[in-house]
């Protein structure tokens, strides 16, 4: 007699809120090591990263599909985010000079939203 195999599907579960604190940490160790640029990259990416699977949409988007996503999905505090998101883009494209005060203020209110 032949028996019937059942196949199971695991999906894999991903804890997205390790993986942005762990981003966060890496964007800080960039700062420390003066490359606020990278720095702000990375913080950028932990935001889209976080945003992207706490709404459920999993994609990587551009800051402005993140405003607008979270806008849609009416995020308590997008307009800071939409600040940060801001901020970021004018250090990567060297149209601000940040201070250590202002990164690290951004990084921490970031990290206690999410935790």
């Amino acid at each position: 007699t032949k028996r019937q195999l059942s196949i199971a599907t695991v999906i894999p579960s991903v804890n997205y809120v390790e993986n942005t604190l762990e981003l966060i940490q890496s964007s800080k160790k960039l700062f420390d090591e003066n490359m606020p640029k990278y720095a702000f990259e990375k913080f950028s990416q932990a935001i889209r990263y976080y945003y992207s699977n706490k709404l459920g949409i999993n994609l990587d988007m551009t800051q402005s599909e993140m405003v607008h996503n979270l806008k849609k999905s009416n995020v308590e505090n997008h307009s800071q985010i939409q600040k940060w998101l801001q901020l970021c883009g004018q250090v990567e494209f060297v149209k601000h000079q940040s201070t250590q005060k202002e990164f690290i203020g951004a990084l921490e209110t970031f990290k206690k939203l999410i935790s």
